[in-house]
């Protein structure tokens, strides 16, 4: 990271550029949660509504890497606007809670990322990178502090590195009018001011957090002295002022929890040997797996320590659109960029992972049902189930225990992207075809080479195969409704006057209706075969309703587009099926006939339909598997 130009002065300096800089003011007397939260609000705020209908805000800074998850980054940033308006004491730490591989590290990194190149000022070589104003005697701090506009004075007294450094014993002797100060910048790769992280807690002790004392140093300082105390190893000194992160948080020592709640809920930290540490500003964002969490509810002697957790559910992603992003993000960083995947290969994948994550439920004949419903694509069938949307969201999320909720189970992505990493693409030579693909998946995750699967509830992996073959079906219909879309993609004509004609049929039904007049019984039976085909169908008693609803929607539209079909897709797919019930016998003709007769005509309509396939993204070895496809359907049909 390019560094910037930084400010160096004098305390004194420092605050008379406070008075007239406001840029300044805010570095002075902000604090951690406060620097994150502003860095990821100027990114923009958006607001969305949930499938339960509640409206939250939706964050763009994370957006380009993390997916589906709005509803647990929408709590995390509620959480850091809470701690952003507080003092450093009685603070609680965030910790986020999921299945392996939900995204928690992630949300964590991109969160930390967010202060890298952010600046503040300290007393100059400050280990702890304290805020200057601290150097200030505590009855004219406030005064400052209140001059300043600040609603609350630092808290807490200078290290004892800088009592040390700047000829003070107890704070009351130290120049500070003069005291050195410098403008330093949070960054992970240099030297100084870098993000604090504790890593997973494997051989790990509490040196990670607190430093420890340097030996080399020993033979210049006694152990008492702070000179003594390696301060790059602690992450404590480079969090300070700024995140924290935990990660498998509660995986860690007792030591370390006991740390942090002292940072929580003193703002301090005893260094043995050296200082008490006092005036700590720290955002304490750790991460754990749900059994994890489990462990930590049970366990006695931690109730302390749960006071002070804000716990942030971060689930699998439950909607297969999103699922689908996590992959090719993933599959742009590797070197199969250049290996085709037939169309909609990564979608039609993710409806797997995303039904092992979700409730089973009697009134739903597929799961995969409820996947589409869950990406907000409705069919027929969802009119048959006597619930709401929103009913049959909240009621996967309705349990008191946290593994039972909908999206805290289920398949992780990092096993569906393993799979498609190390054995679909590198077997694969020119093309992936979804099928292909789905075989591998299946083969894996049955096997006992998958070592995900003790993560799983053992429900989750008796179902499996069902789910596996279930998903297989629907691949196949929507092939077969690809090749069939395809195969009618000459009646495009014909289609577009079908939806003309069936709008002047509104236009008359509105126009009769104010008359007191019938229909003609020719456009009425016309218009209502669309309707029924319609998804869902329209009743007899909504048709009205419905056609009213298309004309008003074309005044909406740009006048060159009021007669589209494309803007109309609903009335697109059921123009599609009434179109395709008079074409089957030229279907059969292009898929199946294989006499010799009418060769040259056959010829010419596969040619045709070959082009449109490839139009439609398939290249020449997923589309013959395609073909295949279409006639094993058209042959079971027939």
């Amino acid at each position: 990271m390019k560094r910037k130009k930084l400010w160096k002065g004098t305390l004194s300096e420092l605050i008379d550029l406070a008075r007239k800089n406001k840029d300044v003011t805010e570095k002075l007397g902000t604090n951690a949660p406060k620097r994150g939260y502003v860095a990821i609000v100027e990114h923009d705020v958006e607001e969305t509504e949930t499938l339960t209908g509640e409206k939250i805000n939706v964050y763009p800074y994370f957006q380009k890497k993390i997916y589906g998850q709005e509803i647990g980054l929408d709590e995390l940033m509620n959480f850091l606007k809470g701690l952003a308006a507080s003092g450093p004491k009685n603070r609680p730490f965030g910790i986020m809670v999921g299945p392996p591989g939900s995204g928690k590290s992630t949300i964590a990194e991109k969160s930390r990322k967010t202060y890298y190149g952010l600046t503040a000022y300290r007393i100059k070589d400050c280990p702890w990178s304290e805020n200057p104003l601290k150097a200030i005697p505590k009855n004219e701090r406030k005064k400052i502090a209140k001059e300043l506009g600040f609603s609350r004075a630092p808290l807490g007294d200078l290290c004892a590195h800088c009592l040390k450094h700047y000829n003070g014993d107890n704070g009351e002797n130290i120049d500070w009018k003069n005291l050195p100060i410098e403008e330093w910048q949070f960054s992970r790769s240099q030297g100084t001011a870098i993000i604090g992280t504790v890593e997973e807690a494997v051989n790990v002790d509490i040196s990670k957090l607190i430093g420890s004392i340097s030996t080399p140093k020993l033979t210049r300082f006694e152990e008492s002295d702070p000179d003594s105390w390696d301060t790059k190893k602690g992450a404590i000194f480079r969090a300070n002022n700024g995140p924290l992160e935990f990660r498998e948080m509660l995986k860690h020592a007792g030591e370390f929890h006991e740390a942090l709640s002292e940072i929580c809920q003193e703002a301090e930290m005893e260094i043995p040997g050296i200082d008490n540490f006092t005036g700590l500003d720290v955002l304490i964002i750790g991460h754990t797996n749900i059994d994890e969490y489990k462990k930590f509810l049970s366990t006695k002697g931690r109730e302390w320590l749960r006071d002070r957790a804000k716990v942030i559910e971060i689930p699998y992603v439950l909607n297969y659109k999103e699922e689908a992003r996590i992959y090719e993000k993933l599959l742009s960083e590797t070197n199969f960029k250049n290996i085709h995947l037939s169309p909609r290969l990564l979608e039609q994948i993710s409806q797997l992972p995303v039904a092992s994550r979700l409730i089973q439920d009697d009134k739903i004949e597929s799961t995969f049902q409820k996947v589409k419903w869950y990406a907000n694509e409705k069919d027929e069938t969802f009119e048959d189930i006597d619930i709401s949307l929103q009913d049959l969201v909240k009621a996967g999320q309705n349990f008191e225990d946290m593994e039972k909720k909908e999206g805290m189970f289920g398949i992780s992505p990092r096993t569906i992207w393993s799979v498609l990493r190390t054995i679909s693409l590198p077997k694969a030579k020119d093309c992936l075809f979804v099928l292909d693909f789905l075989d591998d998946l299946e083969k894996f995750l049955t096997s006992g080479a998958d070592p995900t699967k003790q993560d799983r509830p053992q429900e989750v992996n008796e179902r499996i195969p069902t789910l596996v073959s279930d998903l297989r079906e629907v691949i196949i219909e929507e092939i077969h409704r690809m090749v069939t879309k395809s195969a009618i993609g000459e009646y495009e004509e014909e289609m577009q006057n079908i939806f003309i004609n069936y709008l002047e049929g509104a236009k008359e039904t509105r126009k009769k209706k104010e008359t007191g007049e019938e229909v003609d019984e020719e456009t009425e039976a016309r218009m209502r075969k669309i309707e029924e085909e319609l998804i869902p169908p329209i009743s007899e008693g909504k048709k009205n309703e419905y056609r009213f609803g298309q004309l008003a929607k074309k005044g909406e539209l740009p006048t060159k587009e009021q007669h589209n079909l494309e803007n109309y897709p609903d009335l697109e797919q059921a123009i599609e099926q009434v179109l395709l019930e008079r074409i089957e016998p030229l279907l059969d003709f292009i898929l199946l006939d294989e006499s010799i007769d009418n060769r040259t005509k056959r010829a010419k309509k596969r040619t045709e339909l070959l082009q449109r396939l490839h139009d439609k993204g398939y290249c020449d070895v997923c589309t013959k598997k395609a073909l295949k496809i279409a006639r094993n359907k058209r042959r079971e049909e027939s």
